[in-house]
């Protein structure tokens, strides 16, 4: 629905932990991203592309495999998400 998020490091994905896989089989930590964008979604396959910006500043795209749901926490207390409701997450550092 083109929600921005921000959340608290330790934010964790339903299957992969605290870290998102791409199809390249690259795991990437989130303590590791200042932020990540949904670019697209499929709901048929829960598979969708995403361009995430590392802490260093370096951007990397990539196709997300398994997404399910996104957990974590922020300023006003405890966040549940399904991943493909969510357009953008900011890490708060």
């Amino acid at each position: 629905d083109g929600t921005t998020v921000r959340v608290a490091p330790g934010l964790k994905e339903y299957i992969q932990g605290e870290r998102v896989k791409l199809d390249t089989g690259q795991y990437v930590d989130f303590e590791r991203m200042q932020a990540f964008e949904l670019l697209r979604f499929s709901q048929d396959d829960q598979r969708g592309e995403v361009a995430i910006t590392l802490t260093n500043g370096q951007s990397v795209r990539g196709n997300i495999v398994q997404a399910v749901e996104l957990r974590g926490s922020n300023d006003l207390g405890d966040f549940a998400q399904q991943l493909k409701a969510v357009k953008r997450v900011d890490f708060m550092r």
